[in-house]
């Protein structure tokens, strides 16, 4: 992502296709309880870092947040 995708004065930030280079347009909001599991995830320490959206026939979205090292954490 890169630094104009992100508001910092506003705390804001915008998840974008990367390989999207065409025209866009904002202003299609939706009301719905995001913000309680991005809040929820933020109180748990983890920070959103990322959103995947499933287009399958359930449109499932996927909360990417910044790996948190584990001491003694083992690999396989």
């Amino acid at each position: 992502m890169s630094e104009e995708c992100i508001n910092v004065q506003n705390n804001e930030g915008i998840f974008w296709l990367d390989d999207y280079n065409g025209k866009a347009q904002g202003g299609y909001y939706i009301r719905c309880n995001l913000k309680e599991y991005i809040k929820h995830f933020k109180e748990n320490g983890l920070k959103v870092v990322g959103i995947k959206v499933s287009e399958d026939s359930d449109w499932n979205l996927e909360f990417i947040c910044e790996k948190i090292e584990v001491e003694n954490e083992s690999s396989f």
